[in-house]
């Protein structure tokens, strides 16, 4: 019905006019050293998804919503907002070789279709948030280069479900011992997985034959 259409179109304007509010959230919650896109580029009066007039960094779906945010190297710094729970429909996110100090957001977590975080270069402090642990689609976790990031990766990313997920963190005081027992690397359970300590390598684990470049201590778990 026509009722029912225009509370569906009201729906997608909200949505998007809710990722815009969080869009300048973020911008205005990492303050920034320098001028940059990321401090010129966003126009607030226009829309983030708007074609050619898109703000820099972003990328959005046919929908209408944001999928994509590429904000490394931005001159980023202060703190990352906690409001990721808004853009439901990312699926890549880079925030990586800034200066962000503040923990890793929790939020982030409940990103379903994130495929490739990359956090790496800039100063997080703490631990992982256990809520990382729902990302079930998750590919490519870069974390390397944060050294003050401690602890250990959820183990709910360690299992067989995940058994294509690559972990970079090397340069960080994570564990790279965390994952307790074999399966997908044809190891019969008898030796525990181990990152690679080997510079451009993960051969380290049997079957694994790809080369994983520039990355010092990787989790790679691929079965080949």
């Amino acid at each position: 019905s026509t009722q029912s259409r225009s509370s569906a179109a009201s729906d997608v304007y909200k949505r998007q006019l809710q990722e815009k509010f969080t869009l300048i959230d973020l911008q205005q919650t990492a303050s920034t050293t320098t001028s940059s896109d990321w401090d010129n580029g966003w126009d607030h009066a226009g829309s983030p998804c708007d074609g050619a007039a898109a703000w820099p960094g972003v990328r959005c779906n046919s929908a209408g919503y944001v999928s994509h945010l590429y904000l490394g190297n931005s001159d980023l710094g202060g703190r990352l907002s906690d409001r990721f729970f808004f853009f439901r429909d990312l699926e890549q996110l880079f925030v990586d070789h800034n200066d962000i100090t503040n923990e890793l957001p929790a939020s982030i977590g409940s990103l379903s279709h994130l495929t490739t975080l990359d956090v790496s270069s800039n100063h997080f402090v703490g631990t992982i948030p256990a809520s990382w642990g729902s990302l079930r689609n998750l590919r490519n976790l870069v974390l390397r280069d944060n050294p003050e990031l401690t602890g250990q990766i959820p183990v709910s990313l360690l299992t067989e479900e995940m058994q294509s997920l690559r972990i970079e963190l090397s340069g960080t005081q994570l564990s790279d011992g965390v994952i307790a027992e074999g399966g997908s690397s044809g190891n019969a359970g008898t030796v525990p997985y181990k990152a690679s300590l080997v510079e451009g390598s993960a051969t380290t684990y049997p079957r694994q034959t790809r080369r994983v470049n520039g990355v010092g201590r990787s989790l790679y778990r691929s079965a080949l």
